[in-house]
């Protein structure tokens, strides 16, 4: 038995012969913010609506707050959806449209007038009650559906990709304003999303789905720097992943050779390894540095692109399958100018931010 807000627990969906979900286990903790995290046809829309009573389970048990809801249909569940289309009715002002959710519980005039009111302003648009949703702007419906969402107190909100739909300034702004709103109200978030960063920034846990299972499920910052396998690696942020095969190993060290760089040795990880194997060094661009020691290696620039931060170069050597993509600070690039502006460049791993992962598997 387990003691989380939510459980899914051994969850399975086909639809004929194909498999949307296939054996899915979550644990979900009550007040925070969980992300399903994966490409499109992973299945992490599927898992959505099965929590929400939207869909059935081929098999598996869906418990919330105690209580196996498998079987419940989705108006008897503890659960409201936010959907990408946002699903505002054209036809009625901003506060009926929030207000909506409420005709069931035969409110007065006031108490339902307060309520609404006191919606808008937890998202943030006072006093927009009258108007009409063809006056509002794209990042104004999608706080209308939240609020619509949020005014039946539900327990669990789920979000599918609700904010794909707006540009990327403003889609920041609402991740910042999404976030601060579920910290304001405690009830549990799923939500899901296509967009790593996304799921980064906003998320307590996050599951990386692919092809109907769960690759990793963990916090944000250990989905980043401890990616489980090559698929997560890759897909998780910008990775670049270097072959190389292992030339001997202690308990707490695995000395690696790799083309390029020459041998080098890694914290273990965690992971166990032998001699011989053959593994791939994770290394994020971020976590080379330039070098002009011993443990640097000369490599040739073929691109190169200025983001006012950092300095992005695409770079390749002896041995190199693809070429490595390396980020410098401005700070730094600046301070080894005559490095940085030529057509080679020495550079070396981190050893202490590299990822040692099996090449197959």
């Amino acid at each position: 038995m387990t003691d989380a807000f939510i459980s899914l627990q051994s969850i399975r969906k086909t639809y004929g012969p194909v498999v949307a979900v296939d054996n899915v286990d979550l644990d979900i903790a009550k007040g925070s913010f969980f992300s399903l995290l994966g490409p499109s046809g992973c299945g992490k829309t599927t898992l959505l609506t099965m929590l929400g009573g939207l869909d059935k389970p081929t098999a598996g048990r869906i418990m919330l707050d105690g209580v196996d809801v498998t079987s419940v249909p989705s108006y008897r569940r503890p659960t409201n959806m936010v959907f990408q289309s946002y699903a505002i009715f054209p036809h009625l002002s901003v506060g009926d449209n929030v207000g909506y959710g409420l005709r069931r519980q035969k409110l007065d005039r006031a108490e339902w007038q307060h309520r609404v009111d006191a919606m808008l302003e937890l998202v943030h648009l006072k006093g927009y009650g009258d108007r009409q949703p063809s006056q509002l702007s794209g990042g104004q419906m999608q706080r209308v559906a939240l609020a619509r969402a949020l005014i039946v107190q539900p327990k669990v909100l789920l979000l599918d990709e609700p904010l794909s739909a707006l540009d990327k300034r403003l889609r920041q702004s609402m991740q910042i304003e999404l976030r601060a709103i579920q910290r304001e109200v405690g009830i549990t978030f799923v939500f899901v999303t296509h967009d790593q960063e996304e799921a980064l920034t906003l998320s307590d846990k996050i599951a990386v789905m692919s092809k109907g299972k769960v690759l990793q499920c963990c916090p944000p910052t250990d989905l980043y720097d401890l990616p489980i396998n090559r698929e997560v690696a890759e897909f998780v942020g910008e990775m670049n992943l270097i072959p190389g095969i292992v030339k001997g190993c202690t308990t707490e060290t695995v000395c690696i050779s790799m083309p390029s760089f020459g041998d080098q040795q890694f914290p273990v990880g965690g992971r166990s390894f032998s001699k011989g194997d053959k593994v791939l060094v994770a290394v994020r661009p971020e976590n080379f540095e330039i070098a002009d020691g011993p443990e640097g290696r000369e490599l040739t620039i073929v691109n190169r692109a200025y983001f006012g931060t950092h300095l992005h170069f695409m770079m390749t050597g002896e041995g190199l399958e693809t070429p490595l993509t390396v980020s410098v600070p401005s700070a730094i690039a600046r301070a080894h100018g005559k490095a940085v502006n030529s057509d080679r460049m020495t550079i070396q791993v981190v050893p202490e931010t590299a990822v040692i992962l099996p090449q197959a598997g």
